[in-house]
Order: C-alpha cells, then structure tokens, then sequence
C-alpha cells in the first residue's frame, strides 16, 4: 500500500516541477534575456500625433504623503501639455487646507483639486472615476499618494512607450518596494517583484491580465468602451488590474520597466498591514478571465505540490527519494539563477540571498493563504 501512495506522490510532485520548469524556462525566463526591460528608443515627435497627458492621484487621509509626492510630481519633465488631477477621496486629515496653504508655490503646471464628499461605495473608484471625469486629456497616467517616481522621467517613459504603436492603449509600470531593512519589508519585495514578474510575462506572450495603480497608464477611450467600473464597482479592489483585464488584448498592452519610469511605495512594516493590503489585492483576482485564471491558477497551485511532496519524497521514500532531490535541486538552482538575473535588472540586488527560503514561502502563500483569502468574503475597503 505504501508503495502505491509513493508512486502517487512521484507523479503528482514530477507534474507540479514540469509545471515550474515549463512556465519558468519558457515564459518568465523571457525578462531574463532578450529586450523585454529594456528601455524604449526614442522616436521622432510626430506634431500630428500629440500626447498631452493627465496624472491622476486619488487620495483619503493621506495629507503627509501628498507633501512629498507633489512636489516630485512637478519636477516631472514632459515636452507637451499636462495636468494633474488631485481627488480628496472624503479625506478627514486637513488635506484640501493645506493644497489651497501651498498651491500657488507651484504655478507652472496645472493642478486641481476635486473633492468627493461622500463615499456611495467602497473602494477608491468612485474617486477614480471623478477624476477620470474631470480629466482634460485622453493619456491617462495613475499612482497613489503613498509613492514616489524614481525621477523626473517618469511621465516621458511611459508615454513614450505609449507612442511606440498606435494600438497602445494600456502601459504596464512597474511599482517595487523601496529598500527598508527588516525582514517583512524583504518579503514583501520580494512577493511584489514576483507579482510583477508574471504579469509581465504574461503580457510578453499575449495574455496580459493586471496591473497595479501605482504605475498604470491608459487611454480614456478605452475606459468608457468597457464602460469604465461599473461591472466591479461593488468591489472594494480591481480599480487598476479588473480594469486592465477588461481593456487588455495581445495587441494594445505595452511594458514599461525602465529603472527611471519605477514607482516606489514603501513595504507595510509589519505583518497585519501586509495581510490586510494582500486581502484587498488578492479580493479582485476572483472575478479574472478564465483564459487567465487557470493558468495562473496552475503555476500558483504548483508551489505548494512540488515543495510538499518533494519533501515528503526526499524524507521518506527510499524508492524515489534521490530522483526527487535531483529534481527539486535542479528546479532550485535554475529558478534561482533566472529569478537573481531578472532581480538584477529590476534593482533589487539585494533580494537574491533570500530566494531558498522565500521560495519556500511562496509555496506556503499559494497553498495556504491565498485560497484563505479566496473563501474570506470580507474585505477591508481602501482607507
């Protein structure tokens, strides 16, 4: 009997490695070569296609943030018009006194301030879409008020990865984590970049599904032919990647992961926060395409199937035992080798001592928290 639950064991853990080894050499190992992260040539302006833009940044009690995010927004360098659109998301902290205490110390650019005084859903976008709304021109780019552009070409960027191709209407940024000593704000580096990572790829082989709102651009046209939030607007998340996953096609997504197109927030700094925030984030994947959900889900599900019966195999078996470890320290060392190459490209040296371990944690995350977080029907709105 024991024979047939180790030959059960075998074929499960050999598929979920086939599974790991199949999407990390033939998808992901796509941003470790080649000129996908690269950054975007210049092209010559065309006068006849002009792409003037407006940053919208929504905002709820975040009056600290808005004092250094602000002034890095008007640094932003862009040749052609712009805009930028604060939303006062029902804030309780003071903020809109202090933008009219300090508004006329930024007179070149223009900036106006919409406040939404009462909240008719949970969420941030009800405040999203009135930015929207207020928009004056059609190249929308999103962050939030907790993040920080990594320079003044953050706007060029992306635009100019817009203008590469008339059919683009998504740009994918990329929003790490900056750099904090501790051991959660690691991790959640480390969670964020593999997030990142798979959407990416994705993208790369024509099925792009997400994004995230710190780092985000979009035509207006597109928002309203999908009819903008209305189908989730119920749900406390999805203002950036359910968007995305009804706008997106293979042909009018773009990637923009220039280094000096980055937009940073800083990781929570203790695991309650992390959890709450993954909550949130995890809440709107269960509305996703089907074309997308099962292959996410798949390689999701194959972490904690490979971690777990490979141990089970490499402690127990004497029977498959050593044909297990070839195979899971093989996996270890290529997925290792890929995953250090594409930290190293997307700054984030610093992460590569840790991946045996947070590897590890991924198979803990998708085998134990994320299905938690999916049969949990409460999410804590935006706030």
């Amino acid at each position: 009997m024991f024979f047939y639950f180790e030959l059960i064991g075998w074929c499960l853990f050999l598929a979920a490695s086939l599974v790991q080894l199949s999407v990390w050499s033939g998808v992901l190992s796509r941003l470790a070569y080649g000129s996908a992260l690269k950054p975007q040539k210049s092209k010559k302006d065309n006068p006849e296609m002009a792409y003037p833009v407006s940053v919208i940044v929504c905002a709820r009690n975040e009056r600290e943030n808005l004092k250094i995010l602000l002034p890095l927004l008007f640094q932003q360098v862009y040749s052609e018009a712009w805009e930028i659109i604060l939303v006062d998301d029902a804030s309780t902290d003071g903020s809109m006194d202090w933008w009219l205490s300090v508004k006329d110390q930024y007179p070149s650019i223009p900036c106006r301030w919409i406040r939404l005084e009462n909240k008719q859903s949970p969420g941030k976008k009800e405040a999203l879409a009135k930015g929207v709304a207020a928009a004056g021109y059609e190249n929308i780019l999103l962050t939030d008020a907790d993040c920080r552009p990594a320079s003044p070409c953050w706007i060029h960027e992306m635009i100019q990865t817009m203008r590469q191709n008339p059919k683009t209407e998504i740009v994918l940024g990329y929003g790490p984590m900056s750099f904090q000593p501790g051991f959660i704000q690691a991790w959640s580096r480390f969670e964020t970049t593999h997030t990142a990572m798979q959407y990416a790829a994705m993208t790369l082989i024509g099925l792009p599904y997400m994004g995230v709102g710190r780092n985000l651009g979009w035509k207006k046209t597109a928002y309203h032919r999908v009819g903008g939030f209305e189908e989730h607007q119920h749900l406390p998340s999805g203002d950036d990647d359910l968007l995305v996953n009804a706008i997106a096609t293979p042909q009018n997504v773009a990637l923009c992961f220039t280094p000096s197109a980055f937009v940073y927030s800083e990781a929570k700094g203790h695991w309650r926060a992390w959890v709450v925030q993954k909550q949130r984030h995890l809440s709107a994947g269960k509305v996703y395409q089907w074309k997308h959900k099962l292959p996410l889900t798949a390689f999701a599900g194959s972490y904690p199937v490979h971690y777990f019966f490979g141990l089970m195999l490499i402690l127990f078996s004497e029977t498959y035992g050593m044909n297990a470890l070839f195979v899971y320290l093989f996996r270890l060392l290529l997925v290792w080798i890929l995953t250090s190459i594409i930290h190293f490209r997307l700054k984030e040296k610093q992460l590569w001592p840790y991946f045996p371990l947070f590897d590890g944690f991924l198979a803990i995350y998708y085998g134990a928290f994320v299905p938690i977080i999916y049969m949990n029907r409460k999410v804590k709105p935006w706030s």
